[in-house]
């Protein structure tokens, strides 16, 4: 493949490791750099980088949708009451 350069070579190959990597953990590209992206450019500590790779991503995001949606519930109770 031509990439222009070393650089540009080492840079394609590196979103086609994210892209390839989101796709074997089923998980949408773009939603995942939407979030992730902004993340990393206001500063990552080392220890969390490996908590932003594509799955555990999708685990932490659908642990925090299933909390959301049970804080949900439990305020639709409430508010029924």
């Amino acid at each position: 493949m031509f990439a222009g350069s070393d650089a540009g070579g080492e840079r394609a190959a590196i979103a086609y490791t994210i892209l390839a990597c989101c796709r074997l953990a089923e998980v949408n590209p773009v939603e995942y750099l939407r979030d992730v992206l902004p993340r990393l450019s206001r500063g990552v500590r080392l220890g969390e980088v490996a908590n932003l790779l594509p799955a555990r991503w999708k685990t932490a995001r659908q642990s925090a949708c299933a909390a959301d949606s049970a804080e949900g519930s439990a305020a639709e109770s409430g508010a029924r009451a």
